[in-house]
């Protein structure tokens, strides 16, 4: 492997006796490229690591780049990770062509540097090496020392420590002042050393100093994931029940938070923040500066681990409180833990298998809270039996040390391999226990299956950066419920959540009408606005999300209607000059026949008269097309026909005004119209036909808002994209709001025009929709009851967690923009069968 870098290179080896160095000068000295080459019998201590960072120290800072590996023998588990060492060479050096394209990565230019580039994991290796296992305090600590931010679930390193790099990218290590002593002597451990730490720190470390990271994807055997996540969804759907079947297990262990119970939170410690915002002033403040003080000073004088009694005594003397504050702060943090909790339904099915099935069922938690309050949490969530309850805070024994699981031992005289051991914790739950003989089953954590998705990381990471409880609860929301499950039959690693209409209502709809309604109901407020007009068809659903939202929020004053008009329906009938004409002629059109333009714009019949003046003034069979308002070609034909659109025009006017009558329109009530929005085109048409001011609300508006708004005196806002110019760097939401259309549109047919009956009835006249548009009904209602389900997802997380929680439109702007701009193959897939009738632009049904 070595023979295959393709330049010449200085070779530093660590060995363990004399004798190996002897070998090795043998087997390496007649490398042809090879330059100095320095052989080192270094003490057994800290593997690899150590020679690297210690023995080697000053004359690797001399060098630009480094390669390191090392003879990755990993003997421990009975050769289950047998090939690790040869995948990692392969991929490193395997051939001159090889090298030279890691050294593209290396030398390439971009906004970054690449600092680390390393082979994606081992398909032998479990996912959960891809977390701290039981170096999670030590690497606490290193991370402290160094500035860097601590990930607390899974994050992407070299397992097995081999790697290109730039120096400059790992110094901080070399400048760490490490030294052989530092490193325990060799003992065959398998984690938890200083060596173990450090592997996890080699990708941490150039991330920290703005260098880039690149993973070479495993030709052989390719995973959409770094960490191996298909691992565990490719067993996920058989593995626990067949667990729970196995006769030697007499006893199924179940941990309860994260596993049985879920928050809608990215971090559980979060939960400490809605405590204090909830206690507000100066009393969530002292919350905040000392409860995670008082819960450590707790557990030193304890001496073990301790309940919310013991953390609370802490708490008094160290803030210094009244005891009738303490006591009602110590009462909100159950009220906030309890409330917080909803039931992972797939993991309490197993529960309850394992019930069914005569097993003994136990409980097992690190937890703070009093067993009165945890029961009331289980049964409140559908878990009404088990045989015994384990909590550190009655026991003072914790898992994450081991000693719970001994008690458990002793307390039900059971051997390990009876005991099967359900949990989400890698450490807690898996590692320790495994060590200890249990028989054990992993299940993920909802953020982390999120985490493991390369669309949601990024979001999920940023959101945590912020520290702010209204967007971490609202992507906890979308994390909970679409990544609580145990099994997916369907996964797409490339869609943004699962690969559903439901799930894209779930998770990117229903975030986004729900922000966009929070906002209309701050701003008609503010604007003393009476009554909004919601605008079909988009605008039918609009309206059902903000009457469900406002019916739980007694502070919003204007009133909804659904007002059923389409810009053919509403210009029209406003014609009073040839400018008019020409205005409507210049909204884009598509190829099309000059009779379908005619008709959709005009509501010009092809009789006998058209098609003879047609015959004048447009070559047969010409399509029509209108492009940046360039209706130069078709300005004769308009005029000749103008005679006829005014008489259109006079014909459609009675009938519109009266059901805008109806609608009350007319009536002194400060008014305002809602819609997807852009240019305010019916609201223009609108302010013109009536007396009262009519304004607007908007999901997005470009400029041509600004025109309506300044010729009438109006509001014209947007509440994501407000007056964009149109371009190719206008926001996803307006430039590609055509997947948001479909998304909102209604089964109902499009409103053509009104017609005044001799009673003076206005009669609707509506385009019959298709075969194909009805066949997409189903597929937009899984989209609405998504939508909707994370409505009330909403709503009962302002009831019972945070009162005044609301979705933060930057974060839905973020969401769609991600969504809209990559969809993945199931995502379109499921876009492409909601059609939409754009006949008035001369598309007719478009997917």
């Amino acid at each position: 492997h070595l023979e295959q870098i393709p330049f010449p290179f200085d070779l530093f080896v660590s060995v363990a006796s004399d004798a190996d160095s002897i070998v090795c000068r043998r087997a390496f000295a007649h490398l042809p490229r090879v330059g100095l080459l320095t052989i080192s019998v270094v003490p057994n201590r800290g593997r690899d690591i150590a020679p690297m960072l210690c023995t080697f120290r000053r004359a690797l800072a001399n060098y630009d780049f480094i390669a390191h590996i090392h003879g990755k023998k990993s003997l421990y588990n009975n050769g289950a990770t047998a090939g690790w060492r040869e995948h990692l060479l392969a991929n490193l050096l395997g051939t001159e062509n090889q090298v030279r394209k890691i050294f593209t990565l290396l030398t390439g230019a971009g906004c970054r540097l690449t600092g680390l580039v390393y082979p994606q994991n081992f398909h032998g290796l479990p996912y959960v090496a891809n977390t701290w296992l039981s170096n999670r305090a030590m690497g606490q600590a290193w991370c402290a020392r160094l500035g860097i931010a601590f990930p607390s679930g899974y994050f992407s390193f070299p397992a097995g420590s081999m790697f290109w790099a730039r120096t400059d990218a790992l110094r901080p290590l070399f400048n760490a002042g490490l030294t052989l002593d530092d490193f325990p002597e060799e003992a065959g451990q398998t984690d938890g050393t200083l060596a173990h730490c450090l592997e996890r720190l080699l990708a941490l470390v150039p991330e920290q100093a703005g260098f880039a990271t690149a993973i070479l994807r495993d030709p052989v055997a390719p995973s959409w994931s770094p960490w191996r996540i298909d691992q565990y969804l490719d067993q996920a759907e058989t593995r626990l029940r067949s667990a729970i079947d196995a006769p030697e297990v007499q006893i199924v262990a179940f941990d309860i938070f994260d596993t049985l119970l879920v928050r809608p939170l990215l971090n559980p410690e979060s939960i400490k923040a809605i405590v204090a915002k909830r206690a507000g002033g100066q009393i969530g403040e002292a919350y905040s500066k000392f409860r995670a003080l008082a819960e450590t000073q707790a557990r030193e004088k304890a001496g073990r681990d301790v309940d919310l009694d013991a953390i609370f005594d802490e708490f008094a003397s160290i803030s210094g409180m009244p005891d009738q504050t303490v006591e009602d702060l110590r009462h909100l943090e159950e009220i906030v833990e309890h409330d917080a909790v909803s039931p992972r339904q797939e993991a309490v099915a197993s529960l309850h298998y394992a019930l069914e099935q005569g097993k003994r069922v136990v409980l097992a938690s690190d937890m703070f809270l009093p067993r009165a309050t945890v029961e009331s949490m289980l049964r409140a969530n559908g878990i009404n039996t088990w045989h015994a309850l384990y909590l550190s805070s009655d026991t003072g024994l914790r898992k994450d040390s081991g000693d719970t699981y001994r008690h458990i031992l002793k307390q039900e005289s059971a051997a390990p391999d009876s005991i099967l051991m359900i949990g989400d914790s890698e450490h807690s739950d898996l590692q320790i226990p495994m060590d200890l003989g249990f028989r054990c089953a992993h299940v993920l954590r909802p953020v982390d299956l999120a985490r493991s998705r390369p669309h949601l990381n990024a979001l999920i990471e940023s959101t945590l950066d912020r520290s702010d409880l209204h967007a971490e609860l609202t992507l906890g929301i979308i994390v909970r419920d679409n990544f609580a499950p145990l099994s997916f039959p369907h996964f797409d690693p490339e869609a943004f959540a699962l690969p559903s209409a439901y799930s894209i209502g779930y998770s990117i709809l229903g975030p986004l009408v729900l922000s966009f309604v929070q906002w209309l109901a701050k701003k008609a407020k503010e604007d003393h606005i009476e009554r909004l007009y919601f605008l079909s068809r988009e605008g039918q659903f609009l309206k059902t999300v903000y009457d469900h939202w406002t019916s739980h929020q007694p502070s919003a004053t204007a009133s909804s209607r659904y007002l059923v008009l389409s810009r053919r329906a509403v210009t029209v009938p406003a014609i009073n000059c040839r400018a008019d004409i020409e205005q409507i002629a210049k909204k884009p059109h598509f190829p099309n026949t000059a009779e379908s333009f005619l008709f959709e714009r005009f509501g010009l019949e092809p009789d006998a008269g058209l098609i003879k003046k047609l015959t004048r003034h447009w070559p047969k069979d010409k399509p029509v097309t209108v492009q940046d308002g360039d209706i130069t070609q078709i300005k004769p034909l308009l005029r000749a026909l103008e005679k006829s659109i005014y008489a259109q025009s006079r014909r459609e006017r009675p009938g519109l005004l009266r059901y805008l009558e109806r609608m009350g329109l007319n009536q002194p009530v400060k008014s305002a119209v809602v819609d997807i929005g852009y240019s305010a085109t019916i609201q223009e048409h609108l302010n013109r036909l009536l007396g009262p001011e009519i304004h607007g609300y908007y999901m997005a508006t470009d400029t041509g808002a600004a025109k309506v708004s300044a010729s009438h005196g109006v509001r014209a806002l947007g509440c994501f994209v407000h007056l964009v110019e149109p371009n190719p760097e206008a926001h996803a939401l307006y430039r590609l709001s055509f997947h948001l259309e479909k998304l909102l549109s209604a089964d109902d047919g499009q409103i053509v025009r009104y017609r005044l009956e001799n009673n003076g009835e206005a009669i609707p006249e509506y385009r019959t929709p298709s075969e194909t548009e009805q066949q997409t009904r189903t597929v937009r209602a899984e989209t609405r009851r998504g939508a909707l389900d994370f409505v009330d997802a909403a709503v009962a997380t302002r009831h019972t967690l945070l009162d005044d929680f609301e979705i933060p439109p930057d974060l839905v702007k973020e969401t769609y923009k991600i969504f809209a701009e990559n969809p993945s193959a199931s995502e379109l897939e499921i876009l492409r069968s909601l059609v939409l009738d754009d006949h008035y632009c001369g598309r007719g049904l478009v997917s």
